[in-house]
C-alpha cells in the first residue's frame, strides 16, 4: 500500500568546549538528546550547504573505504560517512572512522590545510565543538590555537568536494550531525496499554464528567480508541476509555478504515473530531467530522457531516487533518493530499481557514485551500514512490513569535519513518524546515521486551500542567507494526528549534 501510515575567546579548551556543547537547555538541565553530541555516539555530519539537498548533493563528510587515503564530502550518507565523537579529559573530542582511525591535521600554521587520518591520537587530532543556529555544529581544531585556518571548511562550489582547514568567516564551516548509533540503547517504556497508531493528545481543561481524567489520547483504527490519564509525562500510563464514534456513522465513513483522528475543544462545551476514512465511491481517503455535544465519554461523538469535506478531491486522496486554532480565534484545517497514492514524487501539506461549528458537524471553509510545505529539500524523507519523498501527520504549535509545523516523513512501520519540524512567523508560511529529524529510528533505542523500535513518528504535542511541553509518538517494538504510543518531554534550543529529552523513565513510579 502507499497508504499512511534536524568563537568565544579562548579562555581555556575544556571551558570552551563545554560552552559550546551545552546546546539545548532546560529549566531542568541538560537535553538527555544525541543532539547534545554524546560521548561515543556515531554520526553522520552534513555540511550546510548554500543550496538543499539534493541540488547540492556532496554534502557528507567522508572517508575512503581504507579509512587513509582521502577525507572530502560525499553524497550519501553511508558507513563511510560515520564517525564516533570520543570525548578527551580536557573537553575536546575525536573524530574516529569506522576502521578506528582518527580525523587529523598539521598542526603547524602552514599553508597546509589539508585533513588526513591517524591511527594515533594526539595533539593533532583534537577537535573544539561550537554549537550553531539550527543545530549545527562546527569544529575548530584545537592543535591549530594560533593559526586562522582553524575550522572543518568546505568549498561555496557543489561540483568541489575537498574539506579543508579554513577561517570561521568564511561561513562554509557549519555541519549538521545526524545520530547513527548510540553506544548503549535508551529503553523506552509504552506510554499506553493497547497498540496507538497515529495518536493524538490534548488536555481536557475543567471536565466535569472524570475529574481524574485530565489528558485524552485517541488512536488509528475501527470506532477511533479513546484513552485517558491523569497527567501527561513520560511516566504516564493511558489506559481505556472505550471509543470516540458512536451512534449511526455516515455513509462516508463506514467503510472501518478510520486515520489518525484529532479533537479540539469548541464552544458550549462541545467536543469536535476530525478524521479520515475510505470513501466508497473511489477508495480514497476523505476528511469528515463528528460532533460530541457532552463531555469526553466513550462512543459521545454521534453527530457527524453528512458528507466528507470538499478539499479538491486530489487523486489520491485527502489524510490527516489537523484543526489549528490561533491565538485570535482563527481556525485553520491543515490536511495531507496523499499525493504518493496517486504515483507522485513528493507529497504536499495543505492548510484553509475554516468556521468552526455553532451548531451540526459541518466545518466552513472560508478561503481556496493554500500549499503551506511539501516534502522536497530533506535527504533522510523517504517515500513509498521510487526516488520520491513523502510527509505526512501535520500538526502546528504556536511558541514565542513561530507556528512549528511538525511533520511525520518517509515510509510508516519503516526504518525510515521519523519526525520533522519547519517553521514560520505566520500560520500560512513560508516555513523553513530544520535539517535533521526531531525523531528518527536511529535516534531512539529499543522498546520494554528489548526489541529495536522502528518507525517513530506521526507525534502529537501538548503542555502539560506544569506548562512543560510535552511530544507523544508512536512507533513498532520491532519489524511488526504494531505501533504503541510513548511519551517524551519537548525541550527548545536557544534559538528556538524543538528537541526531544529522553532522560531515563523512573521505573519505580511507572504503574
Amino acid at each position: 500500500s502507499y497508504n499512511k501510515h534536524k568563537s568565544f575567546c579562548r579562555m581555556g579548551s575544556m571551558i570552551k568546549s563545554t560552552i559550546f556543547v551545552m546546546l539545548i537547555v532546560l529549566r531542568r538541565g541538560k537535553a538527555a538528546s544525541p543532539y547534545n553530541v554524546t560521548n561515543r555516539w556515531s554520526y553522520s555530519a552534513e555540511a550546510v550547504r548554500g543550496e538543499d539537498w539534493p541540488e547540492c548533493s556532496y554534502r557528507f563528510l567522508s572517508y575512503s573505504e581504507d579509512c587513509v587515503t582521502t577525507v572530502d564530502l560525499y553524497d550519501t550518507a553511508g558507513e563511510n560517512q560515520i564517525v564516533t565523537f570520543v570525548s578527551n579529559d580536557d573537553g575536546s573530542w575525536l573524530l574516529q572512522t569506522k576502521c578506528g582511525n582518527y580525523l587529523s591535521y598539521s598542526s603547524e600554521c602552514t599553508a597546509d590545510t589539508s585533513i588526513i587520518t591517524t591511527t594515533e591520537a594526539n595533539s593533532s587530532t583534537s577537535w573544539l565543538l561550537m554549537s550553531q543556529p539550527g543545530l549545527a555544529w562546527s569544529f575548530e581544531a584545537s592543535g591549530r590555537a594560533s593559526c586562522s585556518d582553524k575550522y572543518l571548511s568546505f568549498p561555496e562550489d557543489c561540483d568541489r568536494h575537498v574539506v579543508a582547514l579554513g577561517a570561521f568567516t568564511s561561513g562554509l564551516a557549519s555541519f549538521l550531525l545526524h545520530p547513527e548509533a548510540a553506544p548503549l540503547p535508551m529503553t523506552h517504556i509504552e506510554n499506553t496499554v493497547q497498540t496507538c497508531a497515529d495518536p493524538f493528545v490534548w488536555h481536557e481543561v475543567g471536565s466535569s464528567s472524570d475529574a481524574d481524567a485530565n489528558f485524552h489520547l485517541i488512536c488509528s483504527g475501527g470506532t477511533l480508541p479513546l484513552n485517558s490519564a491523569r497527567q501527561l509525562s513520560p511516566e504516564t500510563v493511558f489506559t481505556s476509555a472505550g471509543t470516540v464514534l458512536g451512534g449511526n456513522l455516515p455513509e462516508w465513513a463506514v467503510e472501518n478504515d478510520r486515520w489518525a483522528p484529532e479533537n479540539v475543544k469548541i464552544e458550549n462545551n462541545r467536543n469536535l473530531a476530525v478524521f479520515s476514512d475510505r470513501e466508497a465511491s473511489d477508495g480514497m481517503h476523505r476528511i469528515g467530522t463528528a460532533l460530541s455535544s457532552t463531555d469526553v465519554a466513550s462512543m459521545a461523538w454521534d453527530e457527524y457531516s453528512p458528507s466528507y469535506l470538499y478539499l479538491g478531491d486530489s487523486a489520491g486522496g485527502e489524510i490527516d487533518p489537523h484543526l489549528f486554532i490561533d491565538l485570535d480565534n482563527a481556525t485553520f484545517l491543515v490536511w495531507k493530499t496523499d499525493d504518493n497514492n496517486a504515483g507522485m514524487t513528493y507529497t504536499r501539506i495543505w492548510a484553509a481557514p475554516v468556521t468552526l461549528p455553532s451548531s451540526g458537524a459541518d466545518l466552513t471553509i472560508l478561503e481556496p485551500p493554500t500549499v503551506i510545505l511539501d516534502s522536497t529539500g530533506l535527504w533522510w524523507v523517504d517515500s513509498w514512490v521510487s526516488g520520491g519523498s513523502l510527509i505526512e501527520g501535520p500538526e502546528i504549535v504556536y511558541r514565542l513569535g513561530f507556528y512549528y509545523l511538525f511533520f511525520a516523513a518517509g515510509k510508516y512501520c519503516e526504518d525510515s519513518y521519523s519526525e520533522g519540524v519547519a517553521r514560520a512567523t505566520s500560520v500560512l508560511g513560508p516555513y523553513k524546515k530544520l535539517g535533521v529529524p526531531v525523531l528518527s529510528t536511529k535516534i531512539i533505542g529499543v522498546g520494554t521486551n528489548g526489541a529495536k523500535l522502528v518507525g517513530p513518528g506521526h507525534a502529537s504535542f501538548a503542555q502539560g500542567s506544569d506548562g512543560d511541553w510535552f511530544m507523544v509518538w508512536h512507533a513498532s517494538e520491532g519489524e511488526n507494526c504494531e505501533r504503541f504510543a510513548y511519551v517524551d518531554r519537548l525541550l527548545w534550543t536557544g534559538d528556538g528549534w524543538p528537541v526531544c529529552d529522553f532522560t531515563p523513565v523512573n521505573t519505580t513510579h511507572y504503574a
